[in-house]
């Protein structure tokens, strides 16, 4: 079984403890969050290895985050404290779906600071799967650090998949962002997106021909989340050199918090990776984890937060016997 690496962002989701617009004064639980640390815990509550390379704040809420991930089994070794500035948060707002938006408090945060000598090459290399997010390609010295990484694992011949996870809050343009997130296309094997952004980045709403725009940039498997309504995968197979690609339909629960869907969905499917022997899986084989990946998403949505609702491989298991 190869290590998952994550780099990225960690910070502190506080999430509402009532929702909708009728809730009363409001009270807060405070969360472990940061969409490649998700991946990363997703990743080891399953059964896989993951390792984490980012930076924290040498605080209070750097400290529970570290122990966060150590108590999920996430390899923090590259986790990094720092003086020069405090841990990230987010105050995360739910509609009465369990829909979510944020509220970012970092200027800087710990996160943003993080360094190209910072960078474990040698670990990631011998990993051979890095998972990165747009996030740290906001400010430098993180955005000189996330590309110095992509770039020196794609020449190891790593496995990298990427989540673009847009915030436009978090951007000073839109146009800024789309020129940062498009850097990391020509290095990434895998690209996860979401509907906001499959219509933000190939300018369609169609997720077949949004996946085609991907393809043509040189992205080898595409993976289209549609909320409820499941996914929809392309994947080239290096056979054939032509993508088999298809849809998975979502699962209905009782949805509590959506914070952390997409994450999971990443996770489960580079836990399934990991798990194989290749860098080069089939497109077949690809094909089977996304159910995996929707059931593994779907669960996480009945919980709140996204660390703390990562589910095990069992409860997975469990859940698609329950469903069929």
């Amino acid at each position: 079984m190869r290590t998952v690496v994550t780099l990225g962002e960690m910070l502190i989701d506080f999430l509402p403890m009532e929702t909708g617009e009728g809730a009363g004064e409001p009270g807060y639980l405070q969360k472990a969050g940061g969409a490649p640390a998700n991946v990363a815990a997703c990743v080891v509550t399953l059964g896989g290895k993951a390792a984490f390379v980012g930076k924290r704040g040498n605080d209070a809420f750097g400290h529970f985050l570290k122990h966060v991930l150590e108590e999920c089994g996430v390899d923090t070794q590259f986790f990094t404290a720092t003086d020069e500035a405090k841990t990230g948060l987010a105050f995360v707002s739910l509609d009465a779906s369990g829909d979510r938006s944020f509220l970012f408090y970092r200027d800087p945060s710990a996160d943003m600071l993080l360094q190209q000598s910072e960078i474990p090459l040698a670990a990631i290399a011998e990993a051979g799967i890095l998972h990165v997010g747009s996030i740290s390609l906001i400010a430098e010295p993180s955005r000189s650090a996330t590309l110095f990484a992509v770039e020196e694992a794609k020449r190891q011949g790593v496995f990298i998949s990427y989540d673009p996870n847009w915030r436009p809050a978090l951007w000073p343009s839109e146009s800024y962002a789309l020129e940062s997130i498009r850097l990391i296309y020509p290095h990434c094997d895998l690209i996860k997106i979401n509907r906001e952004e499959l219509l933000l980045l190939t300018g369609s709403a169609d997720a077949e021909a949004g996946a085609a725009f991907f393809h043509r940039e040189g992205i080898a498997h595409v993976l289209v989340t549609l909320d409820a309504d499941g996914c929809y995968y392309s994947f080239m197979d290096a056979a054939t050199a032509a993508p088999l690609s298809g849809y998975a339909p979502g699962i209905a629960v009782d949805c509590k918090d959506t914070t952390g869907a997409g994450d999971a969905f990443v996770g489960a499917f580079l836990y399934q990776l990991s798990r194989h022997d290749t860098r080069k899986p089939s497109a077949s084989a690809m094909q089977s984890w996304v159910r995996f990946s929707v059931l593994t998403s779907a669960l996480v949505t009945t919980k709140k937060g996204a660390i703390a609702a990562m589910p095990t491989a069992q409860e997975v298991e469990l859940f698609n016997q329950s469903v069929k």
